[in-house]
């Protein structure tokens, strides 16, 4: 029996965010991998599932785990909040895979944290702009502070992932003083903690003020533009 490869978006926390055809996708999943933070909000769908939640750190864990029971004949799915296309699971599933597998993927978008973030902030991705990943796991950060800067010369709006985590903190000042340099101090700026989840925060700021500022790893920054 050949398998089938869910690769599911739950998008950023509520339930009616989450879109038909991924639910559809759940329903009949016979096995979901998840991070455990993730199961609360595709709690109605779980019921007789096989369940594995390698921990938050173990990203390709997950994907391989849920590629082997895939080639084992399993209906699985492989979960990631906001969209699992962007800045998540798909590339690391897509990696794993060899040429010679023969199940079915099917990949399900999602509501991603920028379109979530501005949709609470009114409409600041209404014209060209460019999403941008403060985290070095996958790239030098040589690469991120040379694209800051061409955002910033562009000036493109901006919407700033994986913003400030326990193990770096100082990256986001470096990219907000890149922007400062072909930005206007007095540019306004979106920082939205816990989109669509509970505890959610959402606020408006000068650029230069958010040098002051503490962030996490639940919040999204959009940079503004003329």
């Amino acid at each position: 029996m050949s398998g089938v490869l869910n690769l599911v978006s739950v998008g950023p926390g509520f339930a009616d965010l989450i879109i038909p055809r991924a639910i559809a996708a759940l329903q009949e999943s016979d096995v979901i991998v998840a991070y455990d933070l993730y199961l609360r909000w595709i709690e109605p769908y779980l019921a007789g599932k096989e369940i594995h939640t390698p921990p938050l750190t173990q990203e390709r864990a997950r994907a391989l785990l849920a590629i082997e029971k895939a080639r084992g004949g399993a209906k699985v799915a492989l979960i990631s909040s906001g969209d699992i296309g962007i800045y998540a699971m798909a590339a690391l599933a897509y990696e794993e895979m060899r040429e010679d597998d023969t199940f079915e993927v099917n990949l399900i978008p999602g509501v991603t944290s920028a379109n979530a973030c501005a949709s609470l902030l009114g409409s600041p991705l209404s014209h060209d702009f460019a999403t941008l990943s403060l985290s070095d796991l996958l790239c030098p950060w040589e690469w991120i502070e040379n694209r800051a800067r061409h955002i910033a010369q562009a000036d493109l709006a901006c919407v700033l992932y994986n913003v400030q985590s326990a193990g770096r903190q100082e990256g986001v000042y470096r990219v907000l003083s890149l922007m400062l340099e072909s930005k206007a101090p007095h540019t306004l700026c979106g920082v939205v903690k816990n989109a669509y989840r509970p505890g959610q925060e959402v606020a408006i700021y000068r650029l230069d003020e958010l040098m002051s500022l503490k962030f996490d790893m639940l919040t999204t920054i959009v940079i503004g533009n003329r």
